[in-house]
């Protein structure tokens, strides 16, 4: 058996990880894989709940990381990721997305002289002053193993160089959410309640901005699902000061704490419309045919840009005019994301690949 380090760190991750781990846990593609968790995503709500709920079982190898900046965390991450592999001596490192946790594993694998997969290999948004955009460019630039999602993502590899090793194999986060839908009964009968989920730094992380998005949603005046990420939460209680929860429930929003992938997916199947500034929550809404405003003025997902799937709005006074759009939208037929077999095609070409 060949042993297979995969490293993950946030929440994207272990949803698209659990399909892949049901994959290789299949005899037939002799690989033993071991799942490391940098503690990027470290509380119950962000983390544990997902590999209860998702049938994975615990990680083999967890970082503690220390409080600190950016650099003083990645390099946190960078000496344990370092660490594990000259213990335990993997033949290879999987690396998932876009987060620093990916471009930590792709940096020790480069280093260490380990063959690298990177599966969401390919998706640019073409701005480089989006820390993501930054993580995996670099990691496709030193992996062996490029698992493109579209062939949107295969294109932009092609034009930077990059063909070798590259594979068109579907999303594995479309796996998992077809997975969950048909375990927990899948239905597409909703209310015409909105789903909203706001977490990145450029749009939470100044007190302003995010009160500006907050109200242009609530003027909206929509039934508003909102499930609270620990960094909006904690920006929304500088706002609105220890009553938050009271203020933005007055504007007309039902607050909920994080959800677990089975609730997230019952409730996007339940609802009219997503507003998102997440990149997998963009492709799910895709998936199950709900009309997407996408709170980023780009997306790494372009392709449901040129499908009509989403509405790309930058500025929360845009807001408006995205709505109009969602009322008018008509659901794009379903099938950019392949057909929910994308780990068993990672899985293969892993199994056949030397390393």
């Amino acid at each position: 058996m060949r042993k297979l380090l995969t490293v993950v760190g946030a929440r994207p991750q272990f949803i698209k990880a659990s399909a892949l781990s049901r994959a290789l846990a299949d005899p037939r593609w002799g690989i033993a894989e071991s799942v490391l968790h940098t503690g990027q995503h470290h509380d119950d709500a962000m983390s544990e709940v997902f590999f209860r709920e998702l049938g994975m079982a615990p990680p083999a190898h967890r970082l503690h990381l220390q409080d600190g900046g950016v650099a003083e965390r990645m390099g946190q991450m960078i000496s344990g990721i370092a660490a594990v592999v000259e213990r335990e001596r993997p033949g290879a490192i999987l690396v998932y997305g876009d987060t620093d946790s990916t471009w930590a594993g792709a940096w020790v694998a480069a280093r260490m002289n380990l063959p690298l997969a990177h599966v969401e290999a390919g998706l640019r948004s073409f701005d480089r002053a989006m820390p993501e955009e930054v993580n995996r460019v670099l990691t496709d630039h030193v992996a062996r193993w490029l698992f493109c999602p579209t062939d949107e993502a295969v294109r932009n590899l092609k034009q930077e160089g990059i063909v070798a090793g590259v594979h068109r194999t579907g999303d594995l986060q479309w796996d998992t959410a077809r997975w969950m839908a048909t375990a927990q009964g899948d239905s597409t009968e909703g209310s015409d309640a909105v789903l909203l989920t706001l977490h990145r730094p450029s749009n939470v992380d100044e007190p302003v901005r995010l009160r500006a998005w907050l109200e242009g949603i609530a003027a909206l005046g929509q039934r508003v699902i909102f499930p609270v990420h620990p960094r909006t939460a904690a920006v929304c209680k500088r706002v609105w000061g220890g009553e938050w929860q009271a203020e933005l429930n007055a504007l007309g929003f039902e607050l909920e704490p994080p959800m677990g992938y089975a609730e997230l997916i019952r409730t996007l199947q339940r609802v009219r419309t997503v507003i998102t500034d997440s990149g997998g929550l963009q492709k799910e809404a895709y998936g199950f045919a709900k009309p997407c405003i996408v709170a980023r003025p780009v997306t790494e997902w372009t392709e449901l840009v040129s499908a009509g799937a989403v509405h790309l709005c930058g500025e929360p006074d845009a807001l408006q005019a995205a709505w109009a759009w969602a009322e008018e939208a008509v659901p794009p037929a379903t099938g950019l994301y392949g057909t929910g077999e994308a780990a068993v095609e990672v899985a293969q070409t892993l199994s056949l690949a030397a390393w």
